[in-house]
């Protein structure tokens, strides 16, 4: 995922600085697990074209913290657009909601409540989040996560042939390509996947897939217990893919 432009913030209240965090939205609430209601503004943004995967939402709002702790939309900025412009807006926000604020993509996220429109500068009703997370711990929960719930297997034997036959052709579960996870080992001359319980279709095809007359096997649709593996052979005889069940 790239990491999203944050949104422009700037402070002119003495008990709210966040140096070192920057602003990623304004959330009227707050739920479990990522679960957020937008805030609602009666200004909305233009809608322009995403010339940038670093700003899929295609703008940049810009907000003032007065001196009274009262938060102001300023504005939309466009940038990437063949004519940059902004819009102004200056809309007081109201009611409650949180700004939230992250030190980067992965870590250290902080809600900081608004009531009645009016910022809470007492630091022990903020929400913080994944303090001291990195990205390399959030990669292992998120490895630790898939191979919890993939606790299934899928094997493909290519036979003796494998290392000349991998490299033309290629099984793809379920529409995605097929390989053994870096923590598994698979059986000799076959490749190992991992794939949650339940109902799936396998399918071998040629590798490059520009070929118009790609060929490819039948497809099998077939379904694993919880901790279950399920085994299958593909052979090439005289150039037709075949693939069955072991």
């Amino acid at each position: 995922m790239t990491a999203q432009r944050s949104e422009g913030f700037v402070s002119k209240h003495e008990q709210v600085r966040l140096e070192g965090y920057r602003l990623n939205f304004v959330t009227a609430k707050r739920g479990s697990h990522d679960v957020f209601q937008a805030y609602k503004f009666s200004v909305q943004p233009k809608p322009v074209a995403i010339n940038s995967t670093a700003l899929l939402r295609g703008y940049i709002s810009h907000y003032l913290l007065d001196e009274c702790g009262y938060l102001y939309l300023q504005g939309y900025e466009y940038p990437g657009q063949r004519v940059e412009f902004c819009d102004i807006v200056r809309e007081k926000l109201t009611g409650d909601f949180y700004l939230v604020f992250s030190q980067g993509l992965y870590i250290d996220r902080i809600y900081v409540p608004f009531i009645d429109g009016v910022v809470v500068t007492d630091e022990s009703q903020w929400i913080k989040e994944n303090t001291g997370r990195t990205r390399n711990s959030w990669m292992e929960e998120a490895e630790a996560k898939f191979l919890e719930e993939h606790n299934c297997f899928v094997v493909v034997n290519f036979g003796a042939n494998a290392v000349a036959l991998q490299k033309l052709y290629t099984a793809y579960v379920d529409g995605n390509i097929s390989s053994t996870h870096r923590k598994d080992i698979a059986p000799e001359n076959s490749i190992f996947t991992r794939v949650k319980q339940g109902d799936h279709r396998i399918v071998v095809r040629e590798s490059d897939y520009k070929k118009k007359d790609r060929k490819e096997s039948a497809t099998l649709y077939f379904s694993v217990p919880e901790h279950g593996q399920i085994n299958f052979r593909f052979d090439l005889v005289d150039g037709v893919l075949q693939l069955k069940a072991d």
